[in-house]
């Protein structure tokens, strides 16, 4: 079985963020799958870097945050914008 992801884009304010972000931890955890956040959209990271890195140690729940993983994998993203 191939590994499955959900990814999880930065859209508005850091509230909407944090609860966006709570949702789907727990969502990736029943599902069994592997949680990648990309906060890189220009409303809080001006040179396109992965602000989520930044703000979050990641260490002590199952978020990946090499977006590497995205690019090499063969799989598709809904929608199409993303």
């Amino acid at each position: 079985m191939q590994d499955q992801y959900l990814l999880l884009k930065g859209y508005a304010g850091l509230g909407n963020r944090i609860a966006a972000l709570v949702t789907a931890i727990l969502y990736a955890k029943l599902s069994k799958r592997t949680l990648v956040v990309d906060w890189r959209d220009d409303f809080y990271s001006s040179d396109g870097r992965n602000v989520f890195d930044a703000l979050f140690q990641t260490q002590s729940i199952p978020i990946d945050t090499a977006l590497e993983i995205l690019d090499q994998a063969a799989i598709s993203i809904a929608p199409d914008a993303w």
